[in-house]
């Protein structure tokens, strides 16, 4: 059965659309790529500046298999999303111009709103990173006031232990002492 040309120009609007969502997809995939694996993205200085502890937590080996395992992940998401929309939109026919209207779609996405969305995605990265280290720093002030208050109090009970044993040394020598000299006069 022939498809019409106004379900053509339907299903190839529709494959724009899909195209956009692709970008607005890859796009979430970066923003777990940038949490998960702080490399750089999207042109930004260096994320991994924000990230103290990461140069010394992900090897460069990691990095890599992290950022492995997300575009695979990504490309199985839009690869069953393409045959779904086009089993269900043209009957599972695949047609060259589903393709291209993909293709535009993510260009068009990544050329306009995408920008605005790796801004948004990365300042949202940046701003959970600051609350985060704040609250981390919130929660290891009293911390490190106790394990300090803690050695405080460690350090002083030794220093009394050792005194007592210093005390308790001398006590034994004298007795000794005595002992010795009282042994002698018998």
């Amino acid at each position: 059965m022939e498809a019409s040309i106004t379900h053509q120009l339907y299903v190839m609007l529709c494959s724009v659309l899909i195209g956009t969502l692709f970008g607005l997809i890859y796009d979430t995939c970066q923003l777990l790529k940038m949490i998960l694996s702080p490399v750089e993205i999207h042109g930004l200085e260096r994320i991994r500046l924000l990230f103290k502890y990461s140069n010394k937590s992900i090897s460069k080996r990691k990095e890599i298999v992290i950022n492995f395992v997300w575009d695979i992940l990504f490309f199985v998401i839009i690869t069953l999303i393409s045959i779904v929309f086009v089993h269900g939109a043209n009957n599972g026919s695949f047609r060259l111009f589903i393709m291209i209207g993909g293709i535009v779609g993510f260009v068009a996405y990544k050329a306009t709103i995408g920008k605005i969305v790796n801004l948004l995605f990365s300042l949202l990265v940046i701003v959970f990173k600051s609350l985060f280290d704040r609250l981390l720093n919130i929660i290891k002030k009293p911390i490190k006031s106790f394990v300090k208050l803690l050695k405080g109090k460690i350090a002083k009970l030794m220093e009394r232990l050792k005194t007592q044993k210093e005390h308790k040394k001398k006590m034994t020598s004298k007795k000794e002492g005595r002992r010795i000299i009282l042994s002698i006069g018998k």
